[in-house]
């Protein structure tokens, strides 16, 4: 049996990003240490209790603080970039993770993430 992990971090508004994100990070090198086979991220652009937004770049910041785990996205929203975009760095990110990536997408389900009144929203919210 292989044990994975999937995670839409949530938080509480009033705690930091900066340190709910240290926070995500670490969970992630503690399952690697474990021995979980692989970690999945979501991503919300403007839900204001989960603070990420763009799933592969977080991951990216796990690249060399893991050793086994695949990291995946859980899920890309196609709704908020160009599938070309998508495919290009999640292929620049499977070769600098020697091919420990799984691409996950999705349509975005979260209403917000539509909006484009949320902009400013989530601008006062990561400041």
């Amino acid at each position: 049996m292989r044990l994975g992990y999937f995670t839409m971090p949530m938080h509480p508004e009033e705690r930091s990003c900066t340190d709910t994100l240290h926070e995500d990070r670490q969970a992630i090198i503690f399952a690697d240490k474990l021995g979980f086979h692989d970690a999945f991220v979501g991503e919300h652009l403007t839900e204001k209790t989960e603070n990420v937004t763009n799933s592969l770049l977080f991951l990216a910041t796990l690249i060399s603080d893991t050793k086994t785990i695949l990291l995946g996205t859980g899920t890309t929203n196609l709704s908020q970039q160009h599938p070309v975009i998508i495919a290009s760095n999640s292929a620049m990110f499977d070769h600098i993770a020697k091919g420990r990536f799984i691409l996950g997408i999705s349509a975005g389900a979260l209403p917000c993430d539509r909006s484009e009144e949320h902009t400013s929203e989530l601008q006062s919210h990561h400041d």
